[in-house]
């Protein structure tokens, strides 16, 4: 008697397109802000942390994702300089835009007094940088598809003026 008998109703030990070459191309859809920011991981190739991530959107549709940029969050004094060099880069992958992801557990922080957008609740962290590499953006033509913070396995659009995108 054998005593590893071959039974053909056992399920096959690896799936039938586990061992396609290496190079075959993958297709991942990502259908909205959220599944951006669960994908950053995957992106990257790490978990990012305090790190200012940009995806570029481009291809046949404009949403298949091309170039993605990821650096430390700077100081800020540094904003303007980084978010100029990060928009040249990406104006090199001429994508149709950019999708733009802030990683970091920084705090709320109180809005301006005098901004008229918000009733001077609490406001997403590192806004001016979020201004700057739109205005870097801009300079280019590149359009700047949404910007996110990303926090605590959480996300927000730092476009959304609803009371229920409040911090």
């Amino acid at each position: 008697m054998d005593p590893w008998p071959i039974d053909d109703d056992l399920p096959q030990p690896f799936p039938p397109n586990a061992f396609d070459p290496v190079g075959a191309e993958q297709v991942v859809r990502l259908a909205d802000a959220g599944e951006l920011a669960a994908a950053l991981p995957v992106l990257v190739g790490f978990h990012p942390r305090e790190s200012v991530v940009l995806v570029a959107l481009g291809g046949l549709s404009g949403r298949r994702l091309g170039l993605t940029a990821r650096v430390d969050i700077p100081a800020p004094r540094d904003a303007r300089p980084l978010a100029a060099a990060l928009a040249a880069r990406m104006a090199h992958e001429r994508p149709e835009a950019v999708l733009l992801a802030v990683v970091s557990e920084a705090p709320d922080v109180e809005a301006f007094p005098e901004d008229p957008v918000h009733d001077g609740g609490p406001e997403l962290p590192h806004r001016t940088l979020v201004h700057e590499l739109l205005l870097a953006l801009d300079a280019h033509a590149i359009p700047l598809g949404d910007a996110l913070l990303v926090r605590g396995s959480r996300w927000w659009s730092y476009d959304c003026a609803e009371p229920c995108c409040a911090p």
